[in-house]
Protein backbone atom coordinates (compact mmCIF):
# COMPACT_ATOMS: atom_id res chain seq x y z
CA UNK A 1 0.00 0.00 0.00
CA UNK A 2 2.99 2.32 -0.19
CA UNK A 3 4.18 4.48 -3.03
CA UNK A 4 7.54 3.51 -4.53
CA UNK A 5 10.38 5.96 -5.13
CA UNK A 6 12.89 5.10 -7.84
CA UNK A 7 15.77 7.42 -7.02
CA UNK A 8 19.01 8.19 -8.75
CA UNK A 9 22.07 7.46 -6.65
CA UNK A 10 23.16 11.10 -6.72
CA UNK A 11 19.72 12.56 -5.88
CA UNK A 12 20.03 12.31 -2.09
CA UNK A 13 23.49 13.87 -2.21
CA UNK A 14 22.27 16.91 -4.15
CA UNK A 15 19.04 17.43 -2.21
CA UNK A 16 19.34 18.00 1.52
CA UNK A 17 15.59 17.52 2.03
CA UNK A 18 15.37 14.17 0.22
CA UNK A 19 14.08 12.25 3.22
CA UNK A 20 11.09 14.39 4.13
CA UNK A 21 10.28 15.33 0.53
CA UNK A 22 10.55 11.94 -1.18
CA UNK A 23 11.31 9.01 1.12
CA UNK A 24 9.25 9.34 4.29
CA UNK A 25 6.44 6.75 4.28
CA UNK A 26 7.43 5.30 0.89
CA UNK A 27 9.41 2.29 -0.27
CA UNK A 28 12.57 3.15 -2.20
CA UNK A 29 14.93 1.66 -4.77
CA UNK A 30 18.15 3.39 -5.81
CA UNK A 31 19.95 3.08 -9.13
CA UNK A 32 22.44 4.82 -11.40
CA UNK A 33 21.71 4.31 -15.09
CA UNK A 34 25.21 5.45 -16.01
CA UNK A 35 27.37 3.40 -13.63
CA UNK A 36 25.21 0.36 -12.80
CA UNK A 37 24.76 -2.73 -14.92
CA UNK A 38 21.08 -2.02 -15.57
CA UNK A 39 20.00 -4.98 -17.73
CA UNK A 40 18.19 -6.76 -14.86
CA UNK A 41 16.49 -3.62 -13.54
CA UNK A 42 13.39 -3.47 -15.80
CA UNK A 43 12.39 -7.11 -15.17
CA UNK A 44 12.95 -6.75 -11.41
CA UNK A 45 11.03 -3.49 -11.27
CA UNK A 46 8.24 -5.02 -13.37
CA UNK A 47 7.90 -7.77 -10.77
CA UNK A 48 7.63 -5.13 -8.05
CA UNK A 49 5.06 -3.16 -10.08
CA UNK A 50 2.87 -6.28 -10.33
CA UNK A 51 2.03 -5.76 -6.65
CA UNK A 52 -1.29 -3.97 -7.14
CA UNK A 53 -1.10 -2.45 -3.66
CA UNK A 54 1.48 0.03 -5.02
CA UNK A 55 -0.61 3.01 -6.19
CA UNK A 56 2.16 5.21 -7.53
CA UNK A 57 5.84 5.17 -8.47
CA UNK A 58 7.94 8.33 -8.53
CA UNK A 59 11.19 8.54 -10.49
CA UNK A 60 13.45 11.09 -8.79
CA UNK A 61 16.33 12.03 -11.05
CA UNK A 62 18.90 14.75 -11.55
CA UNK A 63 18.83 17.16 -14.51
CA UNK A 64 21.79 15.43 -16.15
CA UNK A 65 21.46 13.39 -19.37
CA UNK A 66 22.37 10.02 -17.88
CA UNK A 67 19.50 10.15 -15.37
CA UNK A 68 16.95 9.94 -18.17
CA UNK A 69 17.75 6.25 -18.24
CA UNK A 70 15.92 5.86 -14.92
CA UNK A 71 12.65 6.96 -16.48
CA UNK A 72 13.23 4.67 -19.46
CA UNK A 73 13.76 1.72 -17.09
CA UNK A 74 10.60 2.59 -15.14
CA UNK A 75 8.54 2.93 -18.34
CA UNK A 76 9.78 -0.43 -19.62
CA UNK A 77 9.03 -2.02 -16.24
CA UNK A 78 5.53 -0.58 -16.26
CA UNK A 79 4.93 -1.94 -19.78
CA UNK A 80 6.18 -5.40 -18.71
CA UNK A 81 4.06 -5.37 -15.55
CA UNK A 82 0.85 -5.18 -17.57
CA UNK A 83 -0.61 -2.56 -15.24
CA UNK A 84 -2.55 0.39 -16.58
CA UNK A 85 -3.64 1.73 -13.21
CA UNK A 86 -0.21 2.53 -11.75
CA UNK A 87 0.63 6.22 -11.67
CA UNK A 88 4.19 6.92 -12.79
CA UNK A 89 5.56 10.40 -12.09
CA UNK A 90 8.98 11.90 -12.78
CA UNK A 91 10.57 14.55 -10.56
CA UNK A 92 13.68 16.29 -11.85
CA UNK A 93 16.14 17.85 -9.41
CA UNK A 94 18.59 20.62 -10.28
CA UNK A 95 22.26 20.26 -9.46
CA UNK A 96 21.47 22.35 -6.35
CA UNK A 97 18.80 19.84 -5.27
CA UNK A 98 15.77 22.00 -6.08
CA UNK A 99 12.75 20.50 -7.86
CA UNK A 100 12.90 21.73 -11.45
CA UNK A 101 9.97 19.81 -12.90
CA UNK A 102 7.33 17.22 -12.03
CA UNK A 103 5.69 15.31 -14.89
CA UNK A 104 3.02 12.57 -15.02
CA UNK A 105 4.48 9.82 -17.25
CA UNK A 106 1.68 7.27 -17.08
CA UNK A 107 -1.47 6.28 -15.26
CA UNK A 108 -4.93 7.65 -14.69
CA UNK A 109 -5.27 11.43 -14.43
Amino acid sequence: GRELVIMSTCGPIASADTHWRFLRGRAVVVACPKLDRTEPYAPKLAAIFQDRSIPRAIVVMMEVPCCGGLTAIAEEALRRSGRDDLILDEVTLSLDGDVVETVRIAGPA
